[in-house]
Protein backbone atom coordinates (compact mmCIF):
# COMPACT_ATOMS: atom_id res chain seq x y z
CA UNK A 1 0.00 0.00 0.00
CA UNK A 2 0.95 3.59 -0.22
CA UNK A 3 2.97 5.22 2.09
CA UNK A 4 0.60 7.43 5.16
CA UNK A 5 1.49 10.02 6.64
CA UNK A 6 -0.90 11.88 9.30
CA UNK A 7 -0.67 15.66 9.61
CA UNK A 8 -1.61 16.05 13.31
CA UNK A 9 -0.70 17.60 17.14
CA UNK A 10 -0.33 15.28 19.81
CA UNK A 11 -2.54 17.03 22.27
CA UNK A 12 -5.36 17.40 19.69
CA UNK A 13 -8.39 15.17 21.01
CA UNK A 14 -9.16 14.06 16.66
CA UNK A 15 -5.23 13.39 16.25
CA UNK A 16 -5.06 11.23 19.55
CA UNK A 17 -8.14 9.34 18.22
CA UNK A 18 -6.96 8.62 14.90
CA UNK A 19 -3.57 7.95 16.10
CA UNK A 20 -5.04 5.24 18.87
CA UNK A 21 -6.95 3.52 15.60
CA UNK A 22 -3.82 3.03 13.73
CA UNK A 23 -1.73 1.75 16.46
CA UNK A 24 -4.68 -0.81 17.57
CA UNK A 25 -4.59 -1.83 13.73
CA UNK A 26 -1.31 -1.67 13.01
CA UNK A 27 -1.72 0.53 10.35
CA UNK A 28 2.08 1.62 9.27
CA UNK A 29 1.63 5.58 9.23
CA UNK A 30 4.34 8.19 9.38
CA UNK A 31 3.63 11.86 11.50
CA UNK A 32 4.15 15.06 11.14
CA UNK A 33 3.14 17.71 14.14
CA UNK A 34 1.82 21.05 13.37
CA UNK A 35 1.06 23.11 15.89
CA UNK A 36 -2.15 25.73 15.49
CA UNK A 37 -1.54 27.57 18.73
CA UNK A 38 1.64 29.46 16.61
CA UNK A 39 -0.33 29.97 13.64
CA UNK A 40 1.08 26.98 11.49
CA UNK A 41 -1.51 25.31 10.31
CA UNK A 42 -2.79 28.87 8.71
CA UNK A 43 0.61 28.46 6.53
CA UNK A 44 -0.31 27.94 3.05
CA UNK A 45 1.25 24.65 3.19
CA UNK A 46 -1.04 23.38 5.32
CA UNK A 47 -4.19 25.09 3.93
CA UNK A 48 -3.19 23.81 0.38
CA UNK A 49 -4.20 20.18 2.06
CA UNK A 50 -7.35 21.52 4.55
CA UNK A 51 -8.64 24.77 3.27
CA UNK A 52 -10.65 24.66 6.65
CA UNK A 53 -6.96 25.02 8.75
CA UNK A 54 -7.86 22.04 11.10
CA UNK A 55 -5.77 18.36 12.08
CA UNK A 56 -6.02 15.99 11.64
CA UNK A 57 -4.91 15.56 7.93
CA UNK A 58 -4.21 12.07 6.12
CA UNK A 59 -2.29 11.83 3.23
CA UNK A 60 -2.18 9.13 1.15
CA UNK A 61 -0.03 9.28 -2.11
CA UNK A 62 -0.91 13.21 -2.92
CA UNK A 63 -4.54 12.77 -2.08
CA UNK A 64 -5.86 14.28 1.47
CA UNK A 65 -8.57 13.45 3.98
CA UNK A 66 -9.36 16.08 6.59
CA UNK A 67 -12.08 15.41 9.92
CA UNK A 68 -11.19 12.73 12.31
CA UNK A 69 -14.83 10.63 11.22
CA UNK A 70 -14.13 10.76 7.39
CA UNK A 71 -10.21 9.88 8.37
CA UNK A 72 -11.41 6.86 10.05
CA UNK A 73 -13.95 6.00 7.80
CA UNK A 74 -11.25 6.24 5.17
CA UNK A 75 -8.93 3.84 6.78
CA UNK A 76 -11.88 1.35 7.29
CA UNK A 77 -12.33 0.85 3.45
CA UNK A 78 -9.15 1.48 2.45
CA UNK A 79 -7.40 -1.51 4.44
CA UNK A 80 -9.95 -4.62 5.60
CA UNK A 81 -7.36 -6.32 7.71
CA UNK A 82 -5.57 -5.81 10.31
CA UNK A 83 -9.08 -5.03 13.10
CA UNK A 84 -10.27 -2.18 10.96
CA UNK A 85 -13.63 -4.27 10.25
CA UNK A 86 -13.69 -4.77 14.16
CA UNK A 87 -13.19 -1.03 15.15
CA UNK A 88 -15.49 0.45 11.87
CA UNK A 89 -17.79 -2.67 11.12
CA UNK A 90 -18.73 -3.68 7.76
CA UNK A 91 -22.12 -4.77 8.13
CA UNK A 92 -24.75 -1.85 7.59
CA UNK A 93 -26.30 -1.63 10.68
CA UNK A 94 -23.26 -2.44 12.93
CA UNK A 95 -21.69 0.57 11.07
CA UNK A 96 -24.85 2.75 11.24
CA UNK A 97 -24.50 2.24 15.10
CA UNK A 98 -20.52 3.49 14.90
CA UNK A 99 -21.95 6.44 12.65
CA UNK A 100 -25.01 7.67 14.81
CA UNK A 101 -22.22 8.45 17.80
CA UNK A 102 -20.08 9.64 15.30
CA UNK A 103 -22.54 12.10 14.07
CA UNK A 104 -23.94 13.02 17.45
CA UNK A 105 -20.24 13.58 18.31
CA UNK A 106 -19.61 16.89 16.53
CA UNK A 107 -22.78 19.07 18.13
CA UNK A 108 -22.57 16.64 21.45
CA UNK A 109 -19.17 15.33 23.17
CA UNK A 110 -17.27 18.02 21.23
CA UNK A 111 -18.83 20.24 23.87
CA UNK A 112 -16.22 18.49 26.12
CA UNK A 113 -13.55 20.52 23.95
CA UNK A 114 -15.35 23.74 23.11
CA UNK A 115 -17.23 24.56 26.40
CA UNK A 116 -14.58 23.37 28.86
CA UNK A 117 -11.21 22.30 27.81
CA UNK A 118 -9.70 24.78 25.37
CA UNK A 119 -10.98 28.05 27.09
CA UNK A 120 -8.99 26.38 30.47
CA UNK A 121 -6.17 25.31 27.67
CA UNK A 122 -5.87 29.11 25.70
CA UNK A 123 -6.37 31.02 28.77
CA UNK A 124 -3.59 29.10 30.61
CA UNK A 125 -1.30 29.24 27.63
CA UNK A 126 -1.66 32.84 27.41
CA UNK A 127 -1.27 33.92 30.60
CA UNK A 128 -4.83 35.48 30.28
CA UNK A 129 -6.40 36.21 34.00
CA UNK A 130 -10.05 34.63 33.85
CA UNK A 131 -12.11 33.95 36.47
CA UNK A 132 -11.65 29.95 35.94
CA UNK A 133 -14.08 28.75 38.84
CA UNK A 134 -17.07 30.52 36.62
CA UNK A 135 -15.38 29.47 33.56
CA UNK A 136 -15.53 26.15 34.55
CA UNK A 137 -19.55 26.18 36.03
CA UNK A 138 -20.36 27.42 32.65
CA UNK A 139 -18.55 24.43 30.48
CA UNK A 140 -19.60 22.11 33.30
CA UNK A 141 -23.30 22.81 32.81
CA UNK A 142 -22.67 22.52 28.85
CA UNK A 143 -20.97 19.03 29.35
CA UNK A 144 -23.52 17.41 31.91
CA UNK A 145 -26.07 17.40 29.70
CA UNK A 146 -23.94 15.14 27.14
CA UNK A 147 -23.12 12.94 30.00
CA UNK A 148 -26.64 12.59 30.84
CA UNK A 149 -26.81 11.70 27.04
CA UNK A 150 -23.78 9.44 27.06
CA UNK A 151 -25.35 7.73 30.68
CA UNK A 152 -28.78 6.56 29.17
CA UNK A 153 -26.84 5.73 25.48
CA UNK A 154 -24.02 3.57 27.49
CA UNK A 155 -26.17 1.90 30.24
CA UNK A 156 -25.25 -1.49 31.00
CA UNK A 157 -23.21 -2.14 27.79
CA UNK A 158 -19.24 -2.60 27.58
CA UNK A 159 -18.78 0.41 24.98
CA UNK A 160 -20.83 2.89 22.98
CA UNK A 161 -22.25 0.36 20.39
CA UNK A 162 -22.64 -2.78 22.51
CA UNK A 163 -20.22 -5.09 23.56
CA UNK A 164 -17.12 -4.52 20.66
CA UNK A 165 -14.79 -1.48 20.69
CA UNK A 166 -14.74 0.54 18.10
CA UNK A 167 -13.59 4.18 16.56
CA UNK A 168 -16.86 5.45 18.51
CA UNK A 169 -15.01 4.94 21.77
CA UNK A 170 -12.01 6.43 20.55
CA UNK A 171 -13.35 9.58 19.77
CA UNK A 172 -15.44 10.20 22.66
CA UNK A 173 -12.77 8.67 25.36
CA UNK A 174 -10.41 11.78 24.35
CA UNK A 175 -12.74 14.39 24.74
CA UNK A 176 -13.67 13.54 28.40
CA UNK A 177 -9.78 12.23 29.34
CA UNK A 178 -8.68 16.04 28.74
CA UNK A 179 -11.35 16.76 31.82
CA UNK A 180 -10.31 14.05 34.19
CA UNK A 181 -6.81 14.73 34.11
CA UNK A 182 -7.00 18.17 33.89
CA UNK A 183 -9.20 18.10 37.20
CA UNK A 184 -11.77 20.55 35.26
CA UNK A 185 -14.36 17.39 35.68
CA UNK A 186 -15.38 14.29 37.40
CA UNK A 187 -17.92 11.47 36.07
CA UNK A 188 -18.86 10.51 40.24
CA UNK A 189 -22.66 11.37 39.08
CA UNK A 190 -22.56 9.12 36.04
CA UNK A 191 -21.69 5.60 36.57
CA UNK A 192 -22.52 3.92 33.76
CA UNK A 193 -20.14 6.86 31.84
CA UNK A 194 -17.32 6.08 34.39
CA UNK A 195 -17.32 2.65 34.47
CA UNK A 196 -16.89 3.09 30.32
CA UNK A 197 -14.29 5.06 31.22
CA UNK A 198 -11.90 3.00 33.62
CA UNK A 199 -12.33 -0.07 30.99
CA UNK A 200 -10.86 2.04 28.41
CA UNK A 201 -8.15 3.45 30.38
CA UNK A 202 -7.45 -0.67 30.01
CA UNK A 203 -7.55 -0.85 25.88
CA UNK A 204 -4.25 -1.45 24.56
CA UNK A 205 -1.97 1.39 23.24
CA UNK A 206 -3.86 3.85 25.53
CA UNK A 207 -1.18 5.44 27.07
CA UNK A 208 1.39 5.98 23.99
CA UNK A 209 -1.96 7.83 21.91
CA UNK A 210 -2.65 9.90 24.55
CA UNK A 211 1.27 10.54 25.69
CA UNK A 212 0.76 14.64 24.37
CA UNK A 213 -2.42 14.71 26.65
CA UNK A 214 -0.25 13.55 30.05
CA UNK A 215 2.32 16.12 29.38
CA UNK A 216 0.24 18.96 28.30
CA UNK A 217 -1.86 18.44 31.23
CA UNK A 218 1.38 18.19 33.91
CA UNK A 219 1.65 21.24 32.83
CA UNK A 220 -1.61 22.91 32.76
CA UNK A 221 -1.85 21.89 36.67
CA UNK A 222 0.89 23.25 38.03
CA UNK A 223 0.38 26.44 35.61
CA UNK A 224 -3.29 26.88 36.52
CA UNK A 225 -4.50 24.21 39.16
CA UNK A 226 -8.15 23.79 39.49
CA UNK A 227 -9.73 23.04 42.65
CA UNK A 228 -11.18 20.14 43.45
CA UNK A 229 -14.96 19.23 42.47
Amino acid sequence: MNRLILHQHPVSQPCRSVIWALKLTGTPCETREWDPASGETRRKEFRSMNPAGTIPVLEDNGHFVFESCAILAYLANRDKSGGWDSLYPPSPLARAKVEQYLYYHQSGTRQCTTELFRPYLFATIMGKEVDLEKLRAKGTKRVNKVSKTLEKWIGPNAYITGSTLTVADLMCYCEYDQLVETGLYTLDKYPSLKNWFERMKCVEHHDEANQGLTRIASFLKKKNPVSRL
